[in-house]
């Protein structure tokens, strides 16, 4: 059975990818997700190799409960290595799914990048009633358009015609 993206992208500009039952935390997916959202393929894919190898944390914006503070320009934040190895393994696929398609690789912008959360099956054995995590991530990549060189058009200033003050209250004019 065919899988139902939620985002519709142009076909021709560009690549899809998906990533089903990854046995990741739904919650440092969406805070990976959310961090490489709209950026350059490559600079995504740079991102999290600094993340699996502790060099640069994720901002935790919605999932912080108890997340301590790291140093720069954020306040809670984490080194989700799990779920960066497995969103970094989609992003690699989403790349080779673009070359098989034509596209420029260098240009590739992330337009869209969402987890879900997945069918959670109980863990076997002993431990009764536990859940295993399960996420599916799903991701689109699309071909950045060179911008546009336009001529700066000059406006007219158009003078405003004054109106007459309005005579006090209780005066009459």
């Amino acid at each position: 059975m065919a899988y139902k993206y939620s985002f519709d992208a142009d076909p021709g500009r560009s690549a899809k990818a998906l990533l089903r039952a990854a046995p990741i935390s739904a919650k440092h997916a969406v805070e990976v997700c959310r961090d490489l959202r709209g950026r350059r393929l490559e600079v995504a894919m740079k991102r999290l190799e600094d993340v699996i190898a502790l060099r640069a944390p994720i901002a935790f914006k919605r999932y912080r409960h108890d997340v301590p503070h790291r140093k720069g320009h954020m306040a809670a934040g984490r080194f989700p290595v799990k779920a960066s190895k497995h969103i970094l393994d989609l992003l690699k696929a989403v790349n080779a799914n673009a070359q098989e398609r034509g596209l420029s690789t260098a240009d590739l912008v992330v337009t869209h990048l969402s987890p879900k959360m997945a069918a959670r099956p109980y863990h076997p054995g002993r431990h009764v009633r536990r859940k295993m995590k399960r996420t599916n991530v799903e991701v689109v990549v699309t071909q950045a358009e060179a911008p546009k060189q336009t001529e700066k058009v000059a406006r007219k200033r158009t003078e405003r015609v004054k109106e007459p003050a309005r005579p006090a209250k209780g005066e009459t004019a």
